[in-house]
């Protein structure tokens, strides 16, 4: 959870050297698409189940991702 306050803190909010620090070697490449994608099947998902059971505010799901990015 303090990595990402750490590079921010240090760095500012470069995303260009966040993304060359991202993809310097592929695991790491793998680890971030594969975050992605996760994120993308859960927010089609969480969707889905709220028009099944009938949830008016579903947009409640955007900030359940938003800890997410403090990793």
């Amino acid at each position: 959870m303090k990595i990402a306050g750490f590079f921010k803190g240090d760095n500012g909010l470069g995303l260009g050297l966040l993304m060359e620090l991202l993809f310097t070697n592929t695991i790491s490449a793998y680890f971030a698409v594969d975050f992605v994608i996760s994120c993308a099947v859960f927010l089609v998902f969480m969707f889905n189940e709220s028009r099944k059971y009938d949830i008016k505010e579903y947009g409640f799901v955007f900030y359940l991702l938003l800890p997410l990015d403090y990793l």
